[in-house]
């Protein structure tokens, strides 16, 4: 069998080390770049590699693969943008023109790349949403190699895989590669979720972090100022901070009557990969809620909840002076629980978030308006269009035990295994060796059969 040259992006992992070994070890894989395509945020320190973008020089990229990324230019602007140096919820202050350097810059060191190594398969451990890795990914699409993407699930020891970016949710391209086994689901909205008791767990009320809280924009500026040793962004992301924390008051309101008719939605942590990547246009959530608001059966209200995560990332003066234009919309406080929300609501309605999951696993309904939603064919899921009848949503009913047949089916075409090693904190019998062996098995069926 002839070795594929490969391109693994790098997220830094042990597991993808392990892969890389297993898969040259066998004589699958001949040469492996192992590395980001965010060229000018080396995160990993990969001196060769860093060395050959900084002397690269122009080479042309064909007309008509070029024209197919630049199509993708402002999905790639909003993915880099949270590429700041300071973390990637923090403002960098680059301007447009800033961006479209990077991304010809980028585009034409990958593409050089690809071809002076002669890849031929190019995976991706998650879904591209950083910007260089949408690039690389393009690149592949349009050159005709081979594209494997790998994505962590919310089922247990599963992963997701699938060939085209595009197929995310619909996985017509994930091949069965184990035996049919019922899935068991609780029959409630509630979630044991792993990311959010981590951010409770740490947010845990004591003096010293309430008053972190009430002081968090200063705490925040001391703190950056003596990291980066620089006192003008430091003192800008400071307003900011203020700002938001001034902004979001202004629109919460107390009195929330759940007696009413009303849809919950509430509001995705930005940046992250669920609106960036899976998101289309409606990375803009304020359009979701606007084409919503228009569409509301007469005495409905949207009850809307901001992410408790949230930083002004997204969240500027432009974007509050919009929320308060759009009628029949309320903003919840923070301290409302999200279940209750889930519970007393007509349905969930999210871009591609957990809570429309939450929704449809204790029996309502959810409506979605991204195309990367991995439950969105399961039943009680509703895509998100122009003619929707808000109504035939909240009225819908379906079978739990069908959405259990339909979660089972879909894991004869999941790998085995923990992809996202930060996860592993959520299975106190996690093994790394056996993990590792399980997603290499897994990937040895997946590419090649065996």
């Amino acid at each position: 069998m002839k070795k594929e040259n490969v391109w693994y992006y790098k997220m830094g992992s042990t597991l993808e080390k392990s892969t890389i070994n297993y898969f040259k070890k066998k004589g699958y894989w001949g040469k492996v770049i192992w590395h980001e395509a965010e060229f000018n945020h080396d995160r990993y320190g990969d001196k060769e590699v860093a060395e050959s973008y900084k002397n690269h020089f122009y080479r042309e990229v064909p007309e008509e693969i070029y024209n197919h990324v630049y199509k993708h230019l402002f999905t790639y602007i909003d993915m880099y943008f949270r590429m700041a140096p300071k973390g990637g919820f923090i403002y960098d202050h680059k301007n447009i023109y800033d961006y479209v350097n990077l991304f010809n810059r980028d585009l034409n060191f990958i593409y050089h790349m690809l071809v002076l190594n002669k890849i031929n398969l190019v995976i991706f451990p998650r879904s591209p949403h950083l910007g260089g890795d949408l690039i690389l990914y393009l690149l592949a699409e349009k050159m005709g190699l081979k594209t494997l993407i790998l994505e962590h699930s919310k089922l247990t020891n599963k992963f997701f895989f699938y060939y085209n970016v595009k197929d995310y949710g619909e996985f017509k391209t994930s091949k069965k590669i184990t035996e049919y086994e019922k899935v068991e689901i609780e029959n409630k909205f509630e979630k044991d979720l792993h990311y959010m008791n981590e951010f409770y767990k740490k947010n845990k009320k004591s003096v010293r972090k309430i008053l972190r809280d009430v002081f968090r924009p200063e705490y925040r500026l001391i703190l950056e100022i003596f990291q980066s040793g620089g006192i003008e962004q430091s003192l800008n992301r400071y307003k900011k901070r203020r700002q938001f924390k001034k902004d979001l008051k202004s629109v919460i309101e107390e009195n929330i009557d759940l007696n009413k008719n009303f849809i919950y939605f509430p509001l995705h942590l930005q940046p992250e990969k669920t609106t960036s990547a899976f998101g289309g246009k409606y990375v803009d959530q304020l359009l979701a809620l606007e084409r919503l608001s228009h569409r509301l059966p007469e005495g409905w209200q949207i009850y809307v909840k901001e992410n408790p995560k949230q930083t002004p990332y997204m969240r500027g003066k432009y974007f509050f002076e919009r929320f308060k234009k759009i009628p029949n919309v309320k903003m919840v406080p923070g301290s409302m629980n999200t279940y209750e929300l889930i519970k007393k609501s007509r349905f969930v309605a999210t871009i591609t978030g957990t809570a429309g999951w939450e929704a449809i696993t204790g029996g309502k309904s959810a409506l979605v308006f991204g195309w990367g939603v991995w439950y969105k064919t399961f039943p009680g899921v509703f895509q998100y269009h122009q003619d929707i009848d808000l109504e035939e949503v909240a009225n819908y009913e379906f079978d739990h035990e069908t959405l259990e047949k339909k979660v089972s089916e879909l894991q004869t075409r999941m790998g085995e295994g923990i992809i996202y090693q930060r996860l592993h904190k959520s299975y106190p019998d996690y093994n790394k060796d056996e993990n590792e062996r399980s997603v290499n098995r897994s990937l040895e069926k997946i590419l090649y059969d065996a």
